[in-house]
């Protein structure tokens, strides 16, 4: 068995035992089979398919947004900026989408918070008159 844990900085999305990962790439797609050569692969806005052990081998596919998949000694590390878990393809695509789309509004907003913040620095240290000694 394979034992694979995904995490984001959210914490910890998945950690279970599955018998293999089919896992897409930047380059293509890999079967991962326990006692597989180490490897490490990059997941720019992809997934893995995996069978879970601990659900009767249901099948299970991790969204993967900017992530790194490390695998050595039947462990699959998978750190990444964004992830989940869904039963079907159709439904780990949409995923990807919404994600993208939520993580594209968030990034918006910190810049947009970012100048906000830099207009009221200016603003403050000119009414202070903290340039004049």
């Amino acid at each position: 068995m394979i034992k694979l844990v995904v995490n984001t900085p959210k914490g910890e999305i998945a950690n279970f035992n599955c018998p293999y990962l089919t896992v897409d790439g930047d380059y293509g797609q890999i079967g991962i089979y326990p006692n597989h050569v180490p490897i490490i692969m990059k997941i720019t806005s992809s997934y893995i398919e995996t069978e879970v052990q601990e659900k009767l081998f249901e099948t299970t596919f991790i969204v993967v947004i900017n992530g790194i998949l490390d695998f050595n000694d039947n462990i699959a590390t998978v750190v990444a900026q964004d992830a989940s878990i869904s039963n079907n393809l159709e439904d780990a695509f949409k995923i990807i989408e919404e994600n993208k789309k939520r993580i594209l509004n968030e990034n918006k907003r910190k810049t947009v918070d970012f100048v906000q913040a830099e207009k009221e620095l200016a603003k403050n240290i000119k009414e202070s008159k903290a340039s004049k000694i």
